[in-house]
């Protein structure tokens, strides 16, 4: 059976799907899409996603900005925090969206092999892949606590 190739780059280049639901979604492995997607030069473009808030209320970045912004454009002494507890902020808040993001993606985990994935559809699959991360997880955690044991004498 061969892959649809056309609708699978399509979609990825309109960012409708990652390697990894792609593969899944038409029965391919995710290794097979990155390796065509290079040879045939795919371009994907990032999709950005712009959330706008629900209130009229400035939000703490947006605080924080105007805050800074006073004190590189008018009168410091007039700012609500000193340049280094922005310092402090900009790098607390650049680690929180660092693991944020990489939340995200430990959540798009790889399916086990053996099983065709491509029957389940994608709200099935949000069901069942996270009940065989955890078996698998738990899985682990026993393989670790096996202790070998050695005849003596």
């Amino acid at each position: 059976m061969s892959a649809d190739w056309q609708s699978i780059q399509r979609e990825l280049e309109q960012g409708l799907g990652t390697q990894s639901s792609l593969a899944v979604k038409y029965g391919i492995t995710q290794q097979a899409i990155s390796k065509r997607a290079i040879k045939e030069g795919w371009v994907v473009s990032p999709q950005v996603v712009v959330v706008s808030p629900t209130t009229d209320e400035p939000t703490l970045v947006d605080q924080a900005l105007a805050d800074l912004a006073i004190h590189l454009t008018g009168d410091p002494k007039e700012a609500k925090l000193q340049l280094n507890q922005h310092k402090l902020f900009a790098d607390s808040f650049s680690q929180y969206m660092k693991a944020k993001v990489l939340s995200e993606q430990e959540q798009e985990q790889e399916l086990p092999k053996g099983i065709d994935w491509s029957m389940f559809t994608e709200d099935e699959l949000a069901i069942i892949q996270p009940i065989f991360a955890q078996a698998e997880e738990r899985q682990r955690g026993q393989q670790e606590n096996i202790t070998a044991i050695r005849r003596v004498g």
